[in-house]
């Protein structure tokens, strides 16, 4: 935790996790071995528009906009996945996979902890995120049962899960 500025020299990624109420969108550079998370955001129930809006309005140079696996699943309300939508804005270098349908599906969520634990040591997250990356990362644990006394394999679906969901 410490500054992160954004590097006009260095492309801009985004990741996110659009559930159903919030939708979080992370902002990252690549620079050697690190990634720096330069910025964040949590939207309650946004439209495309927004989320579309929102993001070429910010100053960086985007080099991939990487969306979960989920965002190719066709929305009934409005008959078009995320992906779509976001392509008809013209939100341009959408990752889409090698089917078209986003990042690939982790076996389990834990998998995907792990992995961002093993490589937490080269995250470089901007001290004015704070409370919006670091708080709900810090929180993001297995759910407690009390009957027997033992954690699940799962993280609890909180507060914390969505802006954790996007960096995983």
């Amino acid at each position: 935790l410490c500054k992160v500025p954004y590097d006009p020299k260095l492309m801009v990624y985004t990741v996110c996790d659009p559930g159903d109420v919030v939708f979080s969108l992370v902002y990252f550079q690549l620079h050697g071995k690190e990634i720096r998370i330069i910025d964040a955001e949590e939207f309650y129930s946004p439209s495309m528009e927004h989320i579309y809006t929102q993001i070429i309005q910010k100053p960086y140079k985007y080099a991939k906009h990487f969306l979960p696996f989920d965002a190719s699943v066709t929305q009934l309300a409005t008959g078009m996945s995320i992906i779509a939508q976001l392509r008809k804005l013209g939100l341009k270098d959408i990752y889409s996979g090698p089917d078209g349908d986003g990042l690939p599906q982790q076996s389990s969520k834990m998998e995907g902890i792990k992995l961002v634990q093993s490589a937490f040591y080269g995250i470089w997250i901007d001290e004015s995120l704070e409370k919006k990356v670091l708080e709900p990362l810090s929180n993001y644990a297995p759910k407690f049962s009390e009957t027997r006394h033992t954690y699940s394999s799962e993280p609890e679906h909180n507060w914390a899960s969505h802006m954790s969901d996007a960096i995983r």
